[in-house]
């Protein structure tokens, strides 16, 4: 039996869905299956379809510049976890831009007054992707306590934005 794995319908969805923060136009690296010769891009390729599939943390390693933000951007594309309203817009972070504080605020969001120019109450990017993926960039560059804190919403689902005792809930991959 013939097989189609609709390249075009990957491009066209990748385009649309990658993260907004991380890469532009002309950033962006191509995602191209079809042309995959080596035996480890074809495995690399078998395991992130496999992981679409699977409402589970994806941890990518590699140097700068090998594809992670691609490959992150076509697993949300081709999942089942994906919200087609975030498509011009998934949440995504480059980790490195923030300080631990205000990483904590973007991730968890805060409540009116729980710090000077909150002026209201905004939801985090774990609020956002509810249902969906967050796609966080070079994790490495948060703080070990910021790191547990988000291991613990990731473990739990739930977590507590600035200035409040109360917890929120998030389904985020």
């Amino acid at each position: 039996a013939l097989v189609r794995l609709g390249i075009d319908t990957y491009y066209k969805r990748y385009t649309e869905v990658r993260p907004r923060q991380v890469a532009t136009e002309e950033q962006e690296l191509r995602w191209d299956p079809t042309r995959f010769r080596s035996p480890v891009l074809q495995r690399l390729f078998t395991e992130a379809q496999r992981t679409a599939r699977l409402r589970v943390p994806v941890l990518m390693l590699g140097e700068s510049g090998t594809g992670k933000t691609t490959l992150a951007g076509w697993i949300r594309a081709v999942s089942l976890f994906r919200k087609q309203e975030l498509d011009r817009g998934w949440p995504a972070v480059a980790c490195g831009q923030y300080t631990a504080e205000m990483m904590r605020a973007e991730l968890f969001g805060y409540k009116k007054g729980a710090f000077t120019g909150a002026l209201r109450d905004q939801d985090g990017l774990l609020k956002h992707a509810d249902g969906d993926t967050v796609f966080l960039d070079e994790i490495g560059d948060v703080s070990r306590d910021m790191q547990r804190l988000l291991l613990k919403a990731i473990e739990e689902g739930r977590f507590q934005p600035l200035g409040t005792s109360e917890y929120e809930t998030s389904r985020f991959r």
